[in-house]
């Protein structure tokens, strides 16, 4: 299917690179180089490969197409690249399997509390035994400690891991800065590929093709491209959506912001 459809882009004139790793790795990629205007996924791992101005939904039917800034999110919830990943390394990934017992809201919570994965690892290892200690803890303290322990959670000299973090910050890509180059639609080739692949007669294929084709051609001719935000109706787009918060997280994002952001 991969070839397939590379092979259709060829056909149309449509420029395109195949990624050595990760996808969404390699759209952060493009973003950096600035050969792309934006990312269209649904994969929130594009955002710990440094990935910004995504779009997501944007093949749903049933729901808004959504926008994300990476300087947004840092500014509303205190999350930047490597507050996500530490996040990632509690909650799970591709990557790794997280913190057993520690979701969203907790996940929020601990960061706020400690700043860094590297602090909450020497606090729960330092208490472990020490009950004089753990009598003298706060009730946020006190309640994630039993969650951890009540879970067999082990943060040992691998937490948290380097290699995860390595993984999103410097992963493998393609970062050739050559800029992508449209070509025109080859209407001979599309046909061929249309009668090999679909079984499409040569009446089918132009009935689709010709006016497709030639509306391309007459939007390059008079610099008449289309915007994405052309495409959807103006009383469906909103400039910024309200974030709905629950009251722990607007808490914990408020100690992240508070926080200064390395």
């Amino acid at each position: 299917m991969i070839k397939e459809i590379q092979e259709l882009l060829s056909r149309f004139g449509i420029p395109y690179i195949t990624a050595p790793m990760e996808a969404e790795a390699q759209c952060a990629e493009l973003i950096r180089l600035a050969l792309v205007d934006g990312i269209i996924t649904d994969d929130s791992d594009v955002f710990l490969f440094g990935g910004d101005r995504v779009y997501k939904n944007m093949f749903h039917e049933k729901n808004y197409v959504e926008f994300y800034e990476s300087g947004t999110i840092s500014r509303d919830l205190g999350l930047n690249r490597d507050r996500m990943i530490e996040l990632a390394q509690l909650l799970g990934s591709d990557y790794t399997e997280g913190v057993k017992g520690i979701g969203p809201v907790y996940g929020m919570e601990v960061l706020a509390e400690f700043g860094n994965l590297v602090k909450l690892k020497e606090w729960y290892n330092e208490g472990q035994f020490d009950k004089n200690r753990q009598e003298k803890e706060s009730t946020f303290h006190k309640s994630l400690r039993r969650k951890l322990v009540s879970n067999e959670v082990i943060l040992d000299s691998d937490f948290p891991s380097e290699l995860v973090r390595d993984a999103y910050l410097r992963p493998e890509v393609n970062d050739d800065k050559t800029q992508f180059v449209w070509g025109k639609p080859d209407l001979d080739k599309l046909r061929t590929f249309l009668h090999e692949n679909v079984g499409w007669p040569q009446e089918k294929s132009d009935e689709v093709l010709i006016p497709l084709i030639k509306e391309i051609n007459n939007r390059k001719k008079h610099g008449t491209q289309k915007k994405l935000t052309d495409f959807f109706p103006s009383e469906y787009i909103k400039t910024r959506k309200e974030l709905k918060l629950g009251k722990r997280i607007k808490e914990a994002s408020g100690k992240l912001k508070k926080r200064r952001i390395k």
